[in-house]
């Protein structure tokens, strides 16, 4: 549990940190570029009642190179929302950078399914330079031991923006999976405060340690990459 604690709190400080030197992106153009800006749309296809989190940050691969390539990302979109599609404007422009896309969909005292996928452009995960990628962009399925389960991802080369529309299709997979060791870690905490305090002083003692048991379950997803081949070039 500490792990996965402290892990929220790295990206949540990392993504601040990247935020700070860069301009945030909105649905209508940045002042002074309405006439060089693309509308760029991610797409949701199969969301179902999940809650959709994006995380977009881009620099300009000149900048990049200039500065021993080293990511200072120049624009960023940070939104939560729960529509099948969200819309924002973007520079015209080559860029490095990534997109994440976050999926959860919650039951109350039931189950939590959630979804994590992030393309990268021109950079690794550590927002290192990488060299080009001869297929122009590919999905791939791992084990992501910072946050304990399997994702898809993707890795792209630089995204060149420099027509009028662009558009990300996405879909959660219906196929889930029971991640045991999150559905432990995310019900010890009741349980064990249930179990050593007892019914007298803790009235739901009982309730938690058969909803931990038998009730919740911490499930997880794939996010696929459903048009990838519009980016393959």
């Amino acid at each position: 549990m500490k792990n996965i604690i402290t892990l929220i709190i790295i990206s949540f400080l990392s993504f601040n940190c990247l935020s700070r030197t860069a301009i945030k992106l909105e649905e209508k153009p940045i002042k002074g570029l309405e006439t060089n800006f693309a509308n760029l749309s991610i797409v949701i296809n199969n969301r179902k009642d999940s809650r959709i989190s994006i995380e977009f940050y881009i620099q300009e691969l000149e900048s990049f190179e200039k500065n021993n390539n080293k990511f200072l990302p120049n624009f960023y979109f940070s939104e939560s929302f729960k529509s099948d599609r969200i819309n924002f404007s973007v520079p015209y422009g080559r860029y490095v950078g990534f997109l994440s896309i976050r999926s959860l969909d919650n039951a109350y005292f039931n189950r939590t399914i959630s979804g994590f996928h992030q393309v990268h452009f021109g950079i690794n995960k550590n927002f290192e330079k990488r060299n080009n990628i001869t297929e122009g962009c590919y999905q791939l399925k791992n084990y992501s031991y910072e946050i304990d389960r399997i994702i898809n991802s993707s890795e792209c080369n630089n995204f060149k923006i420099d027509k009028n529309d662009i558009n990300f299709e996405f879909s959660i997979s219906d196929n889930d999976q029971i991640n045991t060791m999150r559905t432990i870690l995310l019900t010890w905490p009741s349980i064990s405060y249930a179990a050593f305090h007892g019914p007298q002083q803790y009235p739901y003692a009982v309730f938690l340690i058969m909803q931990g048991v038998f009730g919740f379950t911490a499930r997880d997803t794939l996010i696929n990459f459903d048009n990838i081949n519009n980016f393959a070039k």
